[in-house]
């Protein structure tokens, strides 16, 4: 990778179209991004009035040229009942012949900071074909220093991206808020009644991938990844419940609340389908019980109670679901498993998962049920190819990709410990590296 160069922020957007026609054009292929040896990672200069958090209101267009400059804040903050309708703002699936591209998405976005729109050009970049087509339900993109996590909120639609995912300077980092939100979450009065918890973790290579929060300095290899999944994982969920067939009819006064509410009240194109299928989904799964104790606060029944760890991982193992939260939601299932799924597809990123006995989470606790490479197991790449097919399309590359490249599932010996699982998961000899640096990156 060639070294990062630096500029006045001033001039980042007009520096980042240059970088991206000399380093990136020549390098870019159908499948994603340019080669490493045409990459170049731009870390524009930060003036001192950026290097701290900025309130939406002095957020502006990241592109003083887009079309849609004058209207994006004013849709992004629309109240309720007073969304922008397609004619004000239309989502890029309309407004682009329905291949968005870099620049139509970039013509989109709101920054509060001027590097968070550099840098998000920069990953659209590397990003493999495919996930432009996925912005199609996007109207407008809002990166700002306020948000504590990525996600889609479909009545305006719009995307929220967590500027956590982007920094890679100590400068960068300063314009964060101290507040590390996960967007929802037990407060554990329910969840301790329980015998078990759950972690999982991206892995590539063997081992396990690392955010560096700690740091104060990141490379971009820190952050692709898991900006990877996140985008993934919020425009499934935009693709399901707003699918192109529900806007593309000519209606320029109709809002994309209107749309989403028609949408959620029929049919979605991929979860519906999904378990309207009994030889992919099971529906009356115990866990749909669980998870409402161990996430949302529902006091335990004493069959909940009674259940151990590798009784819940040994449910989980037969069901197909990338990861416990999967079971919370039926439209979260349909994201994990794309997300998931495009990682390995795509990024050659697998998911491990753990189920711990106990309700502390120690060096000393043990996994009574864990899983590396979720996603090969006999019960979850079905569900996964039929989630992509719907939602990328049929090949010939997806066919040999789940008959041929998916590997195998490994199990992890029930009663190892996690602080041994962690050495071999991080090993401390990677203790600078994105790759293996052990670290809090085990989610639940």
């Amino acid at each position: 990778m060639k070294s990062m160069i630096k500029k006045p922020i001033h001039a980042a957007v007009q520096l980042a179209g240059i970088v991206f026609l000399v380093g990136f054009i020549s390098g870019c292929s159908s499948s994603g991004g340019g080669s490493d040896d045409d990459f170049v990672v731009l870390t524009p200069e930060v003036p001192e009035a950026q290097q701290q958090p900025r309130a939406f209101a002095l957020a502006d267009a990241y592109n003083a040229n887009s079309p849609y400059k004058d209207v994006l804040k004013d849709c992004y903050d629309a109240a309720e009942g007073e969304e922008c309708t397609f004619t004000q703002l239309p989502l890029l699936g309309q407004s682009s012949g329905g291949n968005p591209t870099i620049p139509d998405i970039m013509d989109r976005v709101i920054v509060s900071h001027d590097w968070m729109g550099v840098r998000f050009e920069q990953l659209l970049t590397r990003m493999p074909a495919e996930a432009l087509q996925l912005f199609k339900p996007v109207a407008v993109i809002f990166i700002g220093s306020e948000l504590t996590f990525s996600s889609y909120a479909a009545f305006r639609g719009a995307l929220k991206v967590d500027p956590e995912s982007l920094w890679l300077t100590a400068d960068e980092k300063t314009a964060l808020t101290n507040d590390t939100g996960t967007g929802g979450g037990s407060t554990d009065s329910t969840r301790d009644d329980l015998q078990f918890r759950t972690r999982w973790t991206l892995a590539k290579n063997g081992l396990g991938l690392n955010r560096r929060l700690s740091a104060s300095e990141r490379e971009f290899g820190d952050i692709y990844d898991f900006f990877a999944y996140s985008t993934y994982a919020d425009l499934a969920f935009a693709f399901d419940l707003f699918p192109e067939s529900s806007y593309t009819e000519d209606r320029p006064l109709a809002t994309p609340a209107v749309i989403f509410n028609e949408t959620i009240n029929s049919n979605s194109v991929v979860t519906d389908p999904l378990y309207q299928d009994a030889n992919l989904t099971v529906i009356n799964s115990v866990l749909n019980g669980v998870v409402d104790v161990y996430y949302d606060d529902v006091p335990a029944t004493d069959a909940q109670k009674a259940l151990t760890a590798e009784e819940i991982g040994n449910i989980f193992d037969q069901e197909g679901r990338a990861t416990l939260w999967s079971y919370t939601r039926d439209y979260r299932d349909t994201y994990r498993l794309f997300a998931m799924a495009m990682m390995q597809y795509k990024h050659n990123v697998t998911l491990n998962v753990l189920f711990l006995d106990g309700t502390e989470v120690n060096d000393n606790s043990t996994i009574a049920y864990g899983i590396k490479n979720r996603l090969a197991t006999p019960e979850t790449a079905p569900r996964a190819k039929f989630v992509l097919e719907r939602m990328i399309g049929e090949s010939a590359e997806l066919d040999s990709f789940f008959s041929s490249s998916i590997g195998s599932p490994e199990y992890i010996t029930p009663g190892t410990t996690y602080g041994s699982y962690l050495d071999e998961f991080f090993p401390p000899a990677a203790a600078d590296s994105a790759i293996g640096a052990r670290s809090q990156d085990n989610f639940e």
